[in-house]
This record gives C-alpha cells, structure tokens and sequence, in this order.
C-alpha cells in the first residue's frame, strides 16, 4: 500500500513524546504513518479577528462575572496563496498549525477547559472570505464552491484549579484501499449513468473496518494522553492532487457540473499525558423508513427526536461505555429496485453525480470509549432529549438572520436560565427556505434531499443533547434581537 492511502496519521503535539522514528519494521508494515512533533512554544502572539459579541467594557468586568455554563472559541487556517484561477481553491495553512494555534490560546486561557474538539466548514465567498459570523450561505447548483474548515472548541469553566492545563495531540484515521468492490461496505457504490470519474475510483473499506485498524493501532501504541473527543471528517477525493485524501487540508473547491466524491475519515483528539490506554467504538443510530418499498416516492424518515430516542434506549443497555460524542453525520441513501430504503452508514465516504438528485439521512453517530471488564450500566437512567437552536429571522421571512454569536448568546442565557446539564454539543448545517416562514428550517426532519437543478441555502444551527428533561425558561427573560449583551468568546484566524 502506498504511503498516500496510510490508514492511520498521528500528530504528537508536545516535544516529551518518544520520537516517532524509532518506529520498528514490523509497524512500517502496518502501513501506520507516523508524523513528527509540533512546536507548542507559547512565546508567540495569537493572531486573530475580534469577537463581534465581546466590548471593551465587558473586558474590564470579566474577572467578577460568574462565567458561562458553555462557550466558544473559533480557529482558522492562515492563507498562504489566492487561488490561481476562479474554479482553484487558495491554498491555507495544514490542520496540525491550526491546532498549533489553538494549543497556544489554551495555554493562555487557564480559567477554561476544552470539552469537545468539532471541525466545522465555512463557505467562501466570492472574494474568498469567511464569515465566521454569517450564519446563512448559498450552495450554486452549476457554479463553483469554495469551502475552508476552521476549529472550534466548546469550553466550560476550569474548576479544578489543580488539574494540569490542557494540551491536545491528534491521531486521523483514513480508510484503506481494498481489492474488494463487491462488499456493501466498501466503496463500491458508483452505478454507471450516475457517477463517472475521470480516473478509476478505489474501493475503500468500511467504517467499521476502519475502527477495527485504529484500535489495533490504538493498542499497539498507545496515545500519549487521554481521548478527549472522536470525530467524522468529511475529505474530498481529488484524482488530480499529488495526494488524492489529505486530511491536513483546509480548504477545496466543488464545481456543481462536475462528480465529486467525498471520503470519511475518524480524527481523535486527545489530552497529553499519562497513556490510558484506551480504545474507541462507536455506534450509529440509523433513521428508520417510513415509507418502505415505495418506488414512486422519495425516501420518508421518523422524526430526527425519534432517532434521539432510539440512542437513548441503546445506552441503557450498554455496559462499561463513555460517550465521547454525539454526531450527526450525513449518509447517502437510495432505494433499491425492489423499493426498500438503504442507508450506507458503513460506507466510509459517497459520490454526488451532478445531474442527479440526492438523498441523505441523518445519522446519529455515538463515540464512546469502552472500559475494561466493566459490568456496569453508566448510562440505564439517562433520559435522552435535544434541542436545536436555530439563528432568529429579523421580520420572520427572508434571508435576513442574525449573527452566529448572537445565537450563542441566546444558547448562553438559556442554557443559565434551565441550568440544564450539558451530555453532548455540536454544529449542524441545515437546508433553509428563504422564501419560507417562521424559523425556515424543518429542524425535525432526519432527511434531506437536496435538487441537483435547483441552488441550495444552508443555515448553521447548534444542536446540543441533554441527559434529562428540561423545561423551556420564560421567553422574556431570554434576549430580544435588539440586545447586544457581551458574552464570552472570540473568533481567531
């Protein structure tokens, strides 16, 4: 196998860990690709854009302001080059500085603790320019697309004073080539007449194939640290780059009139320290069809609340897990010709035709570290619930929506409000009618089919999962859109 498809990168962000080219023959075997250590010197200024929520009158009280159950805080790749012609992407800086960087702020900001590590994607604009505020962006159907991922960190407050201040290292795993293409599983989902690559596409292995190498990898060599969190990363597979999956990059272009197809990969984030020796599992959640063996109609799912459920109930029965993570990841599904609905979330990765339309379903996807020789049932109360907050509607029609801080604002101030206990946080983009009334999102749909003729609006939306019921506050006590109260949190790039 060529160094190009390894299977499992690991990024030692420290300068204590054991120098990864003493690596013996028989793990060179393993096509497990080790990279070198990153400097973390926090001598350096962070450079970065100013919080549009955050004044200098806030600055001066922060220190007597009891701090936010939760918050926030961005990190973007630098650019390096412009994009050469209108259909190239710029060329930015690699995820391992990105988290470089953030490793510094950690550093600088005691009082907080990191508890989740999330990719998210900005859409650049036509003078490729993130927004990190913009909540809302346009998809064309046949022009091109630019998207750049950024890093953000949930925070909570750092209690335990004498706990060591974090530092974060990364592993990223990718899924190996197989010879294989008639495996459900594998990457071998490309029909003739719907998707046609100018070169041929490999076959690559399934999810859960691909947990299986990592914990090899996992106890084999153990990280250097604690798993903080496990994610899904959404890479491009370009047939014309150097290296077709380059999980280190930050930013790529789409054409509507042109195939693409996009491969999955597992990112581990985890605490520097003493080895804990742990492994990862995982769990999907699949939607269940509504509307099986139906060929004149499109793919209906339960409700995404149901699919919520359904997780809770398979937490309750399981024994000596912790979650690391609660994600939605977006599957390709399809009918079959005898009509029933397939659901691809073992695929690691899918294609999109570009004259054709496409279905997805939204999977939850659980994270969790299992516990050796435990017996117990951590989670046989949890009481599983949800809720989306979605960014308010000036006039309650159109496109004109209020700033992504602010909706975390309103997150902040209900979360104090409720003083729910926080199980799980993420970023979701969601498909949005414009044209619509109320909040233009079905917030409760676990599908979304997307027209290949037509554009597409997305809209960012925060997801967060509690383990038990909560009662809405009072609407008045929640801030009103022409309030701007600061809160706690930056955008840094």
């Amino acid at each position: 196998m060529s160094e190009e498809v390894a299977q499992v990168e690991l990024q030692d962000i420290t300068k204590n860990v054991e120098n990864t080219d003493d690596v013996n023959e028989q793990e060179k075997t393993e096509d497990v690709k080790t990279n070198g250590e990153v400097n973390t010197d926090c001598q350096s200024v962070v450079e970065g854009t100013v919080n549009p929520a955050f004044t200098e009158e806030q600055e001066s009280s922060l220190q007597d302001d009891v701090p936010p159950p939760m918050t926030y805080v961005d990190f973007m790749p630098r650019l390096i080059e412009e994009g050469a012609t209108n259909a190239d992407a710029p060329l930015y800086t690699e995820f391992s500085t990105v988290l470089e960087q953030a490793n510094q702020w950690i550093k600088g900001n005691p009082s907080f603790k990191v508890m989740k590590f999330e990719s998210f994607v900005k859409k650049l604009s036509d003078k490729e320019v993130a927004d990190l505020d913009q909540v809302m962006y346009h998809e064309s159907s046949f022009g091109v697309n630019k998207y750049l991922r950024g890093l953000r960190l949930w925070l909570a407050p750092r209690v335990d004073t004498e706990e060591p201040v974090q530092e974060i290292g990364y592993l990223t795993t990718l899924p190996e080539i197989l010879d294989d293409y008639n495996s459900e599983s594998s990457m071998s989902i490309f029909r003739s007449g719907r998707f046609r690559a100018q070169t041929p596409v490999p076959s690559y292995c399934g999810m859960q194939d691909m947990m299986d190498r990592l914990n090899k990898f996992l106890k084999k060599r153990p990280i250097p640290g604690s798993i903080l969190n496990v994610e899904t990363v959404k890479i491009k597979y370009d047939e014309y780059a150097p290296k077709s999956l380059d999980s280190e990059k930050m930013c790529w272009a789409d054409c509507g009139k042109e195939d693409r197809v996009y491969i999955y990969a597992i990112r581990v984030y985890y605490v520097i320290g003493k080895p804990a020796f742990e492994v990862v599992g995982h769990h999907d959640e699949v939607p269940v069809c509504m509307n099986n063996w139906d060929l004149s109609s499109k793919i209906r799912f339960c409700p995404f609340t149901t699919v919520v459920q359904r997780a809770k109930n398979w937490l309750r029965a399981q024994k000596g897990i912790r979650v690391m993570n609660m994600q939605t990841v977006e599957i390709f599904s399809e009918r079959t010709t005898k009509g029933e609905a397939k659901v691809y979330h073992d695929v690691a990765g899918h294609a999109e035709a570009h004259s054709h339309d496409i279905q997805f379903a939204r999977v939850l996807r659980i994270f969790f570290i299992q516990g050796p020789k435990d017996e117990t049932y951590p989670y046989k109360s949890l009481e599983l619930t949800t809720r989306l907050f979605i960014p308010t509607r000036r006039g309650g029609w159109g496109k004109n929506c209020e700033t992504f801080s602010k909706t975390m604002q309103r997150v902040i101030t209900w979360l104090q409000l409720t003083k729910t206990p926080i199980f799980g946080i993420e970023t979701v983009n969601h498909p949005f009618s414009p044209d619509s009334y109320g909040s233009g999102v079905r917030e409760n749909d676990a599908v979304i089919s997307l027209v290949a003729s037509s554009g597409k609006y997305f809209i960012t939306t925060v997801r967060v999962y509690f383990p038990c019921e909560f009662k809405e506050p009072d609407p008045e006590l929640l801030p009103k859109e022409e309030e701007e109260e600061g809160w706690w949190a930056c955008s840094v790039s």
